[in-house]
């Protein structure tokens, strides 16, 4: 990922492009491009977890702590 930063390939540019996936004013949501987005954060964040930690058993329990932690912030109206 940074080495695509570092080329150009990738910037905030091409996150920006995005933009328009998401409903504004309660428009209709283009639910495969809503999906293509949603896939992508979630391998970035697994890609780094799995970088950091090789157990298995370890990754398993980061992600039972992210979910855990996404359901509280929720939760308490943060998110």
């Amino acid at each position: 990922m940074i080495l695509l930063a570092l080329t150009g390939r990738f910037s905030l540019e091409t996150l920006f492009m995005l933009e328009g996936i998401f409903p504004i004013n309660n428009e209709i949501i283009n639910t495969p491009l809503w999906f293509l987005y949603a896939l992508f954060w979630m391998s970035l964040l697994y890609y780094i977890i799995r970088r950091y930690f090789q157990n298995d058993l370890l990754i398993i329990l980061i992600c039972l702590l992210i979910n855990v932690l996404h359901y509280i912030l929720k939760e308490n109206n943060i998110l």
